[in-house]
């Protein structure tokens, strides 16, 4: 059984990840969110970290956050793009500017290519995870409706994009998330094509609950340069028992192509006692699951004693 963490350390406090103690409990990998923002200052701080991590024999995926407001939204991450670029913004169903970048824009695009590919060649890394990309949408309101994403639209449609979020909007706007992750994709195999690819969409069922444009998981595992799909479980229902993870897998199978590459995300906090009692359920196959603790200050050791007693266990 192979095991990721999820490090969401403000680059300044990179060195207090013990490293070494999670490499000798078994860890795999580590996914390291780069908020956009500190990337612009920290960066030798972030590779740095990287390279250690690497030296103990642990995997390295970049997690981009901010980017324009499109990535990691639970992070709540800022962007000095945004700020400083606000017409770039989505325009939602009442008219009004919200703070994600719009997919579609040209200027965002090219700022994401290039941003994409300096921080490709500034952290040497084994590749990269694409966290919940996707366009605005919150209580019925949705995104995005501005100048390009109605030209597009009416283009392929042959017809004005209607108000409602029907379903041509909602096959529209997984396409362009689609093309997203392929291009972003392309933008950092374009520096070293060995480095891997990984799509992780919103955290609900494949039904649409959440429609952010990223729901249709077959279209995203099938993209150009997409190599794997992480996959969320419990999928934002609390309570939810870490037993019905091989149901979920199982099922999530059905929707992707065959030897397609899943990995589990398991959300548990510093009690693991449950998830432990189910490890001889899990999945087989020998992908990672990749889970985060729920913690601040304690979340080193937290961490260090999660992996521990799920090696042990298994």
């Amino acid at each position: 059984m192979r095991i990721g963490l999820v490090v969401s350390q403000p680059a300044s406090n990179l060195d207090l990840v013990p490293v070494g103690a999670l490499a000798d409990a078994g860890v795999w990998a580590l996914f390291l969110r780069c908020f956009e923002d500190e990337v612009r200052w920290r960066a030798p701080a972030i590779d740095s970290f990287a390279r250690s991590a690497s030296s103990r024999g642990l995997r390295v995926f970049l997690v981009p956050a901010g980017y324009g407001g499109l990535f990691s939204p639970e992070q709540h991450p800022g962007s000095l793009f945004l700020q400083a670029h606000p017409q770039t913004r989505q325009v939602d169903t009442r008219g009004r500017r919200v703070p994600k970048a719009c997919p579609n824009n040209p200027t965002y695009l090219e700022w994401l290519t290039s941003a994409l590919r300096s921080l490709a060649w500034l952290v040497d890394a084994d590749g990269f995870l694409w966290e919940e990309p996707g366009f605005y949408y919150l209580r019925g309101v949705w995104g995005c409706r501005c100048g390009y994403c109605q030209e597009l639209y009416s283009g392929s449609e042959e017809g004005a994009m209607p108000l409602d979020l029907s379903h041509r909007v909602s096959a529209f706007r997984q396409q362009v998330v689609g093309e997203l992750v392929a291009t972003v994709s392309a933008a950092v195999k374009s520096v070293d094509a060995t480095l891997a690819s990984l799509m992780m969409p919103t955290p609900a069922p494949q039904t649409g609950a959440v429609p952010t444009g990223n729901e249709n998981w077959r279209l995203l595992a099938t993209r150009p340069g997409v190599d794997g799909t992480v996959l969320t479980w419990p999928p934002g229902t609390p309570g939810t028992p870490m037993s019905g993870l091989v149901a979920f897998y199982d099922a999530a199978r059905a929707w992707f192509p065959p030897k397609s590459l899943i990995v589990p995300r398991l959300v548990c906090g510093p009690d693991v006692t449950e998830l432990v009692d189910h490890l001889d359920a899990r999945p087989e196959g020998g992908s990672a699951p990749v889970f985060k603790t729920v913690g601040h200050a304690a979340w080193d050791l937290a961490a260090a004693h999660v992996a521990q007693r799920m090696l042990t266990a298994s």
